[in-house]
């Protein structure tokens, strides 16, 4: 799954605006890391943009381009 191309397609409210300007944006899956989301451990995406910026994503936050 890593270098895969995907497109951010939502973003829940309480995220900042300086991640809110990556939707509709295509990147790459760079990596994966884990957070403690929701009292559980949760694997995220890591994305790499065009212009090397790189973010994490819940798996739901994200659509997959074939």
């Amino acid at each position: 799954m890593l270098e895969q191309l995907i497109k951010i397609k939502r973003i829940n409210a309480n995220k900042n605006a300086e991640i809110i300007k990556w939707i509709g944006e295509c990147g790459n899956i760079s990596g994966e890391k884990s957070i403690n989301y929701n009292n559980s451990c949760k694997k995220v995406k890591i994305i790499q943009f065009l212009n090397n910026t790189r973010i994490w994503m819940l798996p739901e936050e994200i659509g997959i381009i074939n």
